[in-house]
This record gives C-alpha cells, sequence and structure tokens, in this order.
C-alpha cells in the first residue's frame, strides 16, 4: 500500500507539473468572465498547491479502495465488467465526495 501510496503522489505530481499550464489558462479564462475578479500572478502557486492537494487526494482515495472493492466484489460476481464498472463508480463516487472541498479551494484561489 505504501509503494502504491508513493506511486500515486509521483504520478500526480508528474502528471500536474506538465499539465498545470493547460490548467492555469482555464482558470484565468473563467476569472475574466467573472465580474470584478482579476487573476493576480501570486495566485499561480497558490492555484498550483491546491490543484496538487486535490488530485494527489483524490488518487489517494480512488484507487485503494478501488482495488479493495473489486478483490471483494469479484468473490461473489464473475462478470468482470460489470464488477470493474461497479467498483469504479463507487471509489470515484466516494473519492470526489471527499475531495471535492479541495476543488471549491483550487476554483477559489
Amino acid at each position: 500500500m505504501l509503494i502504491a501510496s508513493i506511486s500515486t503522489i509521483t504520478a500526480r505530481l508528474t502528471s500536474n507539473t506538465i499539465l498545470f499550464p493547460i490548467e492555469l489558462l482555464k482558470v484565468k479564462s473563467q476569472a475574466k468572465l467573472m465580474k470584478g475578479y482579476s487573476f493576480k500572478k501570486t495566485a499561480f502557486l497558490q492555484t498550483y498547491q491546491a490543484t496538487l492537494k486535490r488530485d494527489i487526494m483524490f488518487n489517494l482515495i480512488f484507487w485503494p479502495v478501488l482495488e479493495r472493492t473489486r478483490n471483494l466484489i469479484n468473490e461473489f460476481n464473475n462478470n468482470k465488467t460489470l464488477n470493474h464498472m461497479v467498483c469504479s463508480a463507487f471509489a470515484g463516487g466516494l473519492a470526489g465526495l471527499i475531495s471535492t472541498p479541495f476543488d471549491v479551494i483550487k476554483t477559489r484561489k
């Protein structure tokens, strides 16, 4: 479990470092649509940190929950496609529910 967690954090750090400039452009364009809001250059680091927290939190919850539920459900049902769909929906829903406050923080930065 520790190795999976370290792998998750490393993957999200790498991914966000590459994709964050695109995310920043999206946030800037959203800020222009909001009246009275200006995107400050100092917000770059804060937004990047909030994005990392959100993505790492989501993945640290999603992958272990997916693996555990898949192992549990595979004992009772042999339909691997259905099992994967149900387990993914459950893990994604739970991870999304828990990580949503981090997304709100990122949006408000």
